[in-house]
């Protein structure tokens, strides 16, 4: 059922405050999730405000009920029957007033990801990599404004999780695209990325430094020629045409 939110006076729930974790589709079962939500008391919310986790996929979306913000309790069924395939999906977190001002939005969270096997192990990667069925295409760049980009790669290629690590042939057909479609995003005036998003800081530093210096505000002017040069440096600091032709018995 569609509903008409308010977002005036939101506060914002963290990322940490919500975990989240989908099991594939397997057995002719779809895939579904679970998740646990706390509610910081120090936002003092309306106890009986009713908690809403959205799972979307591009402009599919299925919500679900996790009860109030003093009772989170997630629904025996957490399957997604309704949404798009063909990308990883995320998840938005609404705390919503169905008591007094109908509809007003209190606090959410956008773009979560849900958690990995290797997540927490490890620091913070800049570009999270998640399988899924991708019908016949090998890889694709999938963006959301607030969770930025992931890299979703075929699970229909067996060990492409792996073989994206160490496999030098498959990292240079894939990465320095990679590279090349984020600078774009960043650059891009009209891409509608929120320049106050965490992941827009750290990924512009980190193409800055494939780049070997600041963007200055002239070379704006032509984002393609930009993304370009940085595609450019990252493949040649990895040298993958050569370790490519290595493989191969060939010179470069």
């Amino acid at each position: 059922m569609s509903r008409r939110f308010n977002y005036t006076g939101r506060k914002k729930l963290l990322r940490t405050d919500v975990r989240i974790h989908v099991q594939e589709a397997k057995g002719g079962h779809p895939q579904s999730f679970t998740a646990e939500v706390k509610i910081p008391v120090d936002l003092k919310l309306d106890p009986q405000a009713r908690v809403y986790v959205e799972a979307y996929i591009g402009a599919s979306s299925m919500r679900f009920d996790f009860g109030t913000a003093s009772a989170v309790t997630p629904p025996d069924d957490c399957s997604l029957t309704d949404i798009d395939e063909g990308a990883p999906v995320l998840f938005r977190v609404r705390v919503v007033d169905e008591t007094q001002h109908v509809g007003r939005l209190l606090a959410s969270a956008n773009g979560i990801r849900p958690e990995g096997e290797n997540d927490g192990k490890h620091r913070k990667s800049l570009l999270p990599l998640r399988s899924c069925d991708l019908g016949e295409e090998v890889w694709r760049l999938v963006f959301d404004p607030d969770a930025g980009p992931e890299l979703a790669v075929n699970s229909r290629v067996p060990g492409i999780m792996e073989r994206l690590k160490s496999d030098s042939v498959l990292m240079g057909m894939i990465y320095p695209e990679v590279v090349r479609q984020i600078a774009r995003r960043i650059w891009d005036e009209d891409s509608g990325v929120p320049e106050d998003a965490e992941w827009f800081t750290d990924w512009k530093l980190w193409l800055e430094e494939q780049l070997g210096r600041a963007v200055s505000a002239d070379e704006v002017t032509d984002v393609d020629e930009l993304a370009d040069d940085m595609a450019k440096n990252f493949a040649t600091k990895h040298k993958f045409a050569t370790a490519m032709a290595e493989l191969s018995g060939e010179e470069a």
